[in-house]
């Protein structure tokens, strides 16, 4: 009787940090995304502002 409740207890605790461990990967991932978005974002404001200065320079 006890070895199947340490046996439960422990597959709890297992799924417990294989849970978190893909929940952390998963938001890890999306930070990732949102930087390459922002940094994207940025290379278009800088194109945009030499184009702007080119305009000026006619």
């Amino acid at each position: 009787m006890k070895g199947t409740k340490n046996l439960g207890w422990l597959i709890f605790l297992g799924l417990v940090l294989i849970l978190g461990v893909w929940g952390c990967s998963g938001y890890n991932g999306l930070v990732k995304q949102d930087e390459a978005v922002k940094n994207t974002w940025n290379n278009v404001n800088t194109e945009y502002q030499k184009r702007a200065d080119l305009v000026d320079n006619l």
